[in-house]
């Protein structure tokens, strides 16, 4: 996996790109978030942690993460060779894309003519602790285990909060 740290806004591509599930399984999620009834220590939104923790943990990363920037991963890309049970992985999902009769990747027309797109969390809650980044880079890089970087993330949270006279702030 090309992970590209020198550019922190990456690091949050697995809790970013989990609300979509988290919202699914908890649909009032950005309301009780806003309100401190819903924290990240706790699943479904502690999974985008997780695998932020799993890429690290399972030696799935470049070598060079923490330096390479976002501009610089795309000419670093084809230099790279997946690992034998990588590519074995990849050929699998495109077998198993291929035999089904159903699309698993529809274009965002789709998406959109099925109503099944949706607004980020951001979008939809006044409350973004602003060190998400950071706290993401740590777990990336396995300085911090995912629980605990979800309570450091929900610590992040509440002092928003306060700072916006929000309740449970």
């Amino acid at each position: 996996m090309l992970v590209s740290y020198g550019d922190t806004r990456t690091s949050q591509l697995f809790v970013l790109a989990d609300f979509a599930n988290i919202s699914a399984q908890l649909p009032d999620r950005a309301t009780k978030y806003t309100a401190d009834q819903e924290k990240c220590v706790n699943p479904p939104a502690l999974a985008g942690f997780t695998h932020t923790e799993q890429i690290y943990d399972m030696d799935l990363m470049n070598k060079d993460y923490a330096s390479l920037t976002n501009v610089n991963a795309p000419q670093a890309a084809p230099s790279r060779t997946p690992r034998p049970f990588l590519r074995a992985r990849t050929r699998s999902a495109r077998a198993r894309f291929r035999a089904t009769p159903r699309r698993w990747w529809p274009d965002e027309a789709n998406y959109q003519d099925a109503r099944t797109t949706g607004l980020a969390l951001e979008f939809i809650s006044p409350i973004k602790g602003p060190n998400l980044e950071k706290i993401l880079v740590q777990v990336g890089s396995g300085i911090t285990k995912a629980a605990a970087g979800a309570a450091l993330y929900d610590q992040d949270v509440k002092a928003e909060a306060e700072q916006l006279n929000l309740p449970g702030g």
